[in-house]
Formats: C-alpha cells, structure tokens, sequence
C-alpha cells in the first residue's frame, strides 16, 4: 500500500511539474530528439569515410548526380556498385536510374532490382580514391554500404558464389598406358606388357599396377613375382586402391619386403 501512494506521488509531482513548466519540457525533449539525430548522422557519416578509405568490391555507393549538374538543383541519386580497385582508383557501374528519394532507392536494394540484367549500364566508370572523401563532405555520395554475404539492406546485391567442384582425383590418365591396354585387349600382350613397363618406370600408378598383374600372371613374359610385389608396392604409395588390394593378397602367399624406391 505504502509503494502504491508513492508511485501516485511521483506522478502527481511530475504531473504537476510538466504543466507549470511545458515549454521547459517541450524544449528539452526537442533538444533531446535533435540530439539523437544529430549522433545518429554523425555515426553513419562516420562509418561512410571508414568504408571510402577503404574500399572494397561490391561496396554500393549511393550517389547523387544532379550535385555535378550546372542547371537548377534537383536531387538526381543513382546507384554505384565497385567493381574493381587499383592504387589510386576504383572502377564502378552506375545504375542506368535515378531517383527523386532515397526511400526509391532503399525499395529497389530491398527486392534485389540491383541483380537484374538491365539495371546497371554495360560501361563503367572510374573514380579516384583521394578524391572519394571529398565527395562526401560536399554531399555528392549520399551514403556507402558494404554488403554482408550477398545481401545489403536485406536485398541481394552480388551473386551467389557456387563452392568450386573438387579437382578431378581419379585415376592418373597416360596416353602410354591406354596404348598399352588397347593391346592387351588385342592379345598382343608382349607389346602391352613393355607400354605397361614404360607408363610404370615414368611413375605412373596405373602403369605400374597393370604391369605388375602382367608379372605376376607371365603375361607377354617370364613371371616375376618379386618384380610384381616391388611394382604393386609403388603403385600402392601412390594412393592406388587396386594395388592396395592386390598387394595384401599376393603378400599372404608370398614375402613382401618394403621397399625405399
């Protein structure tokens, strides 16, 4: 009950306050409101020059073309997206439109209108970087943003990049070696068994891997299980699953050595 009466006794005192002293209040909260404002336009002003000073691309670049116009002044934005830096420049497109409002502009970003196929000019232009600052101050660049992933504003601005297939890792293609396989399935097999032997001594997995069956089975020649097992060992170092395979087998009946070659 107590807290009660005290909460009706603030209120009655600020009540009584605020109606002896309303043009003390108005003015405050004028001030404050106009405060708030005023650090909220110095913030964004400053997050513009730390984005100018280094620029990056797919930075959007709002800026505002009538300002370079010698004719009556009336606001011309347009829309400018980096595309490419240098030392001392950066290349832009500029957007093939312009708006009366920055509102206009902020509708476009927001349903993406920037990824159309006609909304930027096929030609770009160029603009220093020493410069860019200057732009500012005077008002001719409106406002800067850095997109966060794709989008800016909520709108997508700058495609999605497609995660890059991995290289290729079968198997190790040998013009050499695929001779020698067309021959072995003509039954020429001395002729496969020397292109095997000289794809193997190139370094070739695959290579060494059909030559080493060709000398464990005395295909096209004297059977070398020695020389198989030494090949097959090569082979399997390479990362080659079948000589692997063959390897543990031909090892449970016959004394593999490791070999350092």
């Amino acid at each position: 009950m107590e807290i009660k009466n005290l909460l009706f006794s603030i209120y009655d005192t600020l009540f009584d306050f605020i109606s002896r002293n309303k043009l003390v209040v108005t003015v405050f909260i004028a001030l404050t409101v106009c405060l708030y404002f005023y650090h909220r336009q110095q913030q964004e002003i400053s997050s513009y020059r730390s984005l100018l000073n280094a620029p990056e691309v797919d930075d959007i670049i709002i800026f505002d073309t009538a300002k370079r116009s010698q004719h009556l002044y009336e606001p011309a934005f347009q829309v400018l997206q980096v595309t490419a830096l240098s030392d001392d420049h950066i290349e832009v497109k500029a957007g093939a439109f312009t708006y009366r409002t920055m509102r206009n502009i902020t509708r476009d970003i927001r349903v993406s209108m920037l990824m159309t196929d006609r909304y930027f000019k096929p030609q770009k232009q160029t603009l220093e970087k020493s410069k860019l600052l200057d732009l500012l101050d005077n008002e001719t660049i409106m406002s800067v943003y850095r997109p966060v992933g794709i989008h800016v504003l909520g709108g997508v601005v700058r495609p999605r990049f497609k995660k890059p297939k991995p290289l290729y890792n079968g198997p190790n293609i040998s013009a050499q070696n695929q001779d020698a396989i067309r021959a072995y399935h003509r039954e020429e097999f001395e002729a496969a068994r020397q292109g095997f032997a000289d794809t193997a001594k190139s370094g070739n997995p695959w290579g060494q891997y059909n030559y080493a069956t060709m000398l464990r089975d005395g295909e096209g020649g004297v059977k070398d299980i020695p020389a198989a097992i030494h090949w097959l060992q090569l082979s399997a170092k390479q990362g080659n699953h079948k000589a692997k395979a063959a390897l543990d087998t031909l090892c449970k009946t016959h004394h593999c050595q490791t070999t350092n070659n």
